[in-house]
């Protein structure tokens, strides 16, 4: 029975973490505000949410049943309040499940999390994950000395492209 109630407020916890857009919360480290996320931890957040598409869904529609058919607001379970309430849950669910990825797309956190993102994200993201600087303790500036001494870049507000980076790469 603590493993149904403990799996209960887990999925109603990512449920409420899914409808808000204002923190992320990273695995075993304490919150963070969403504009406090660097571009590039924003994008693999957003890409890591993406791939688990499936799984939030899962969270998402435990987490509706959990508050609203189980919770102690629930309505009477022979109403016809429950049974409109159990039916338009029903019809919710089946229209997510059509199409996860576009659903996750849909919520607020995704939405916090992609919003103003640079166009270059991936490329900082890769860069991000295996930067021999940043790895050894140190803060990244690669990107900033390359910059500077960029044989390619004749204008300032020109992009670099020396580097060549696939863009659908994600942690």
């Amino acid at each position: 029975m603590a493993d149904l109630k403990e799996m209960q407020e887990r999925a109603r916890f990512i449920r409420a973490l899914l409808d808000q857009g204002e923190v992320w919360f990273p695995n075993g480290k304490p919150r963070v505000q969403i504009t406090d996320m660097d571009p590039a931890w924003r994008h693999n957040a957003a890409a890591f949410m993406l791939r688990h598409a499936q799984g939030y869904l899962f969270h998402y529609d435990l987490g509706e049943i959990a508050t609203f058919l189980t919770g102690p607001l629930a309505p009477n379970p022979d109403s016809m309040a429950f049974d409109s309430l159990e039916r338009g849950m029903e019809e919710a669910q089946d229209e997510r499940s059509a199409a996860p990825e576009a659903w996750l797309k849909s919520t607020a956190l995704y939405k916090a999390l992609v919003k103003d993102l640079p166009e270059n994200a991936a490329e900082l993201a890769k860069h991000w994950s295996d930067c021999a600087i940043r790895t050894d303790g140190g803060a990244c500036s690669c990107q900033e000395r390359h910059l500077s001494e960029c044989p390619k870049r004749a204008d300032i507000n020109e992009r670099c492209r020396c580097r060549d980076y696939d863009p659908e790469w994600t942690i």
